[in-house]
């Protein structure tokens, strides 16, 4: 992907000045790069291997979440 190096500078960008210690990752492409910086990623990424000890929700239920949140 063309733009995956300038999607992972903002990320660090991002990180650097903002320190969250919760995210909402809607697409980690090859590999979240969340899961390292984190301490915890909302994902409804296809792909599960993103959410190894984080969580996983579906789309309906992530927003079911946010919004009660």
């Amino acid at each position: 992907m063309k733009h995956a190096a300038e999607k992972y500078l903002t990320n660090a960008e991002f990180y650097h000045h903002l320190k969250p210690k919760t995210i909402l990752d809607l697409y980690a492409g090859k590999q979240s790069y969340w899961l390292v910086h984190t301490e915890k990623v909302y994902s409804n990424d296809k792909n599960v291997q993103f959410t190894k000890n984080n969580s996983y929700l579906p789309a309906m239920k992530l927003i079911e979440l946010l919004k009660w949140e």
